[in-house]
């Protein structure tokens, strides 16, 4: 009964357009050998371990990424070194779990699930963008801290 009130929640916050924030893209680089996704901006480099293709472009980020950034931007384009595109479909089961100076989290249009523990354990996640969110049916529980506000969801 909760799962189904907290999905209930969530989607209607979503349709309300309750959650956006405007965040600066960055291209992503996607090896499907080492399975990392990779982003350069500035002097700032990303390296997402784990992440997996279903075999259609579909990509998976996997367990915890050790993430240290402040802000987390996944709504670029992602790309191989051959030219193929891939797309961001899932969020796995403590994705980011305990990368606690995650401040800001932007989620892509293709993205259709959040997995148990996602989020869990960012105890500085303030911000989370839904805005580009179409395509996301699935918000396992505990996916985001206990403690984040509704009200600090823009």
């Amino acid at each position: 009964m909760k799962k189904q009130l907290l999905r209930l929640l969530l989607c209607a916050g979503l349709l309300a357009g309750l959650f956006t924030v405007t965040a600066l893209a960055a291209d992503w680089t996607y090896d499907p050998t080492a399975q990392t996704l990779t982003y350069t901006l500035s002097s700032d480099t990303v390296v997402l371990k784990n992440v997996t293709d279903d075999g259609s472009g579909k990509l998976t980020i996997g367990s915890y990424q050790n993430f240290t950034g402040a802000a987390l931007d996944l709504t670029g384009q992602i790309t191989d070194s051959d030219g193929n595109t891939y797309a961001i479909t899932a969020l796995g089961g403590s994705a980011f779990h305990r990368c606690g100076n995650l401040t800001t989290v932007a989620l892509p249009e293709s993205l259709t699930s959040i997995e148990t523990y996602a989020f869990y354990s960012c105890s500085d996640l303030t911000t989370v963008d839904f805005s580009r969110c179409t395509n996301l049916t699935i918000i396992d529980m505990y996916a985001f801290p206990i403690a984040l506000a509704w009200p600090r969801w823009t």
